[in-house]
């Protein structure tokens, strides 16, 4: 706890005691700043704090409530004070890419250090990956008890990933001569394992690649293992991972108004894959048409298949906090690392779950965020606030708009949702996710007036784009009252292209 913190809760205890009617201690002294949290403060009851911290997390909740409107919509506001100027004083980074897929990519790591002393979470952006063009890989690892095992799998977990899937021919991945090298230093860690591997039934590209994710999980885990940078003798660091692999097809995106056919098996049909997988409660969510679809599994003790996993190999389960924590110590059921101790490894395992979704013009941005934001937001929040971000860009250059020599209204959205959604179908969760956003193609019907922005200087438009859609949802989540650290991404995606008039 901070000194800062200290002194609030100091002051709150002071005034609580001032304000009491109890008899007994109306005629002792106010305590000092030094003594509150001495053994020379007996009077003081552990009552007393907890009420004092109470207060303090109040004060948080009420300052979460001026995130939403009257409409229950999530409005970004401005910070108020000079509190709040050095509470949101974090960066966030923006790059382009070569995916003709991606418009732009923002990511921010907040620290939150009102909470936390240290940074453990870590990100990582492989521009060209596996020597493709435009294919681009994206990762956020959001880190426990240490930011080791997060900041080597953020480095190794994309090269042995890539090693996998070079074993392909069909998928064009390739690694360079320093990869190899580096691979092959691994090597005496795999040697007469029993490793998951990848049988040779010949199963399609889609198949292989969730394959590659499994076995490079389980790798990584192996590489933590040797405990490298490791301090504590007791419990090393983990983490629970979230890649994200974005390939284009070299197909072109199809315009809105035009029909996409999309046949099973067929890759080269559709612009483009995103294919995610995640082991942990680090989450991705997919902005649709308006509405948030998660990609990923959450295997945290609130999942009951997770709970009763744990409890079925011998694994304990705490009540200490909502939904419990495993082994008394963490939400998360499936990571990375954590090894030294035996009881956590047993249940916390290296397990990933993955899906693959194709590419389309609706697609309009893709967020991945830690733990940190997702104890606070959930995935129509976080489309309310990238969707309101949007809204404010679009305001605040209306005039820089006006300039753009087209702005040309486009007809309906008319794609067959069966062949969209009858593609690279490979696993339960895909099938899951492919359901839900069916559901949404039918609620919303896919029939938007949209307008579509041409000869728009594309790079600084998109990029600021995504660096405020990523601020906004960094800020979002800190007034929420996140106590976690806070690392999210945003992937600015072609749907982006197609503004709908209700914005």
């Amino acid at each position: 706890m901070s000194s800062s913190t200290l002194s609030a809760v100091t002051s709150s205890v002071s005034l609580d005691l001032e304000s009491s009617g109890e008899t007994e201690k109306e005629n002792m002294p106010a305590p000092d700043k030094e003594s509150v949290f001495s053994d020379k403060a007996p009077f003081l009851s552990r009552s007393y704090v907890r009420t004092a911290l109470t207060s303090q997390c109040a004060q948080v909740d009420s300052r979460a409530s001026l995130c939403y409107s009257v409409n229950g919509t999530f409005r970004v506001i401005g910070s108020e004070g000079e509190n709040e100027n050095r509470l949101f004083d974090f960066c966030v980074k923006v790059s382009e890419v070569n995916s003709p897929l991606i418009k732009a990519v923002a990511f921010c790591e907040q620290q939150n250090p009102d909470w936390n002393p240290q940074m453990e979470d870590a990100s990582v952006l492989v521009n060209g990956y596996g020597q493709k063009s435009e294919a681009c890989l994206i990762g956020v690892f959001s880190g426990f008890h240490g930011g080791c095992a997060a900041k080597i799998a953020s480095e190794e977990l994309p090269l042995l990933f890539l090693e996998q899937l070079s074993k392909r021919p069909s998928l064009k991945y390739s690694t360079t001569t320093e990869d190899m090298q580096k691979l092959s230093s691994f090597r005496p860690l795999f040697r007469n394992l029993d490793e998951p591997s990848i049988s040779d039934d010949n199963p399609s590209d889609t198949i292989h690649i969730h394959r590659a994710f499994e076995e490079a999980f389980w790798r990584m885990d192996r590489v933590l293992s040797l405990g490298r940078n490791e301090t504590s003798r007791i419990r090393w660091s983990g983490c629970t991972p979230l890649i994200c692999l974005i390939e284009s097809s070299g197909q072109e995106i199809k315009a809105v108004g035009e029909d996409v056919k999309v046949q099973a098996g067929q890759r080269g049909n559709i612009p483009g894959m995103i294919h995610i997988a995640n082991a942990g409660n680090t989450h991705a969510v997919l902005c649709r048409n308006g509405k948030g679809y998660r990609l990923t599994k959450d295997h945290s003790t609130a999942n009951p298949k997770e709970r009763k996993r744990i409890l079925r190999c011998g694994g304990s389960i705490s009540f200490n906090e909502k939904h419990g924590l495993v082994e008394g110590l963490t939400k998360a059921t499936r990571g990375l690392g954590h090894h030294g101790d035996p009881l956590l490894k047993r249940s916390v395992i290296p397990v990933p779950c993955s899906a693959s979704i194709p590419i389309d013009c609706s697609f309009q941005f893709l967020i991945l965020a830690s733990s940190g934001l997702w104890e606070v937001l959930n995935e129509t929040d976080v489309a309310k606030v990238g969707l309101e971000s949007i809204k404010t860009y679009f305001k605040s250059k209306d005039s820089h708009l006006r300039n753009f020599k087209t702005l040309r209204q486009s007809p309906v959205i008319n794609q067959d949702s069966e062949d969209f959604l009858s593609a690279s179908q490979s696993n339960n969760r895909t099938k899951d996710i492919h359901n839900k956003i069916k559901e949404g193609m039918s609620e919303s019907s896919l029939k938007t007036q949209s307008s579509v922005i041409e000869d728009s200087p594309e790079n600084e438009y998109f990029k600021n784009l995504a660096g405020l859609i990523c601020k906004n949802i960094v800020k979002s989540a800190m007034m929420a009252g996140s106590k976690e650290n806070i690392s999210v991404t945003v992937v600015i995606l072609p749907g982006c292209d197609f503004i709908a008039e209700k914005l």
